[in-house]
Formats: structure tokens, C-alpha cells, sequence
């Protein structure tokens, strides 16, 4: 059986319960979030929390402040 471990929480989870993401078979979730996602290790529980983040807005301003940075 594949062990894995959560990238945001670091807990170990089931990669058969088709609410998480894994590099193998990445997140369905739509927009930022699917993106953010996609690619890494995320349990299901971890991906609910990420629903409810403005990654647009997180994104934007990490942006912003990369920008900053080289002026």
C-alpha cells in the first residue's frame, strides 16, 4: 500500500478517497484552488479548509510584493 503524507498538514492519509489530491491523480477542484493543489500531496481534510481561501487574493498579493521587490 502507497503511503502518503499531506504537504499542507503533514498528517498521512488514505490516497484512495477521491476527495484528496496526490501527485499521481491531481485535485478536480476548480480555479485557484485546483491549481494550488494540483501536483501535490493533499488530504481530504486539507483541501475542505482550502475551499474557504481567497487564493486569488493570497496570489495577488504575493504578487504584488514580489513586484516591490524589484523597483
Amino acid at each position: 500500500m502507497k503511503h502518503y503524507t499531506c504537504n499542507i498538514c503533514g498528517e498521512e492519509f488514505d490516497y484512495r478517497d477521491p476527495q484528496c489530491s496526490t501527485t499521481d491523480r491531481p485535485c478536480c477542484a476548480p480555479g485557484e484552488l485546483g491549481v494550488a493543489a494540483s501536483g501535490e500531496d493533499v488530504c481530504p481534510r486539507c483541501l475542505r479548509v482550502g475551499r474557504s481561501v481567497d487564493f486569488r487574493a493570497a496570489m495577488m498579493d504575493a504578487w504584488r510584493r514580489a513586484v516591490d521587490k524589484t523597483l
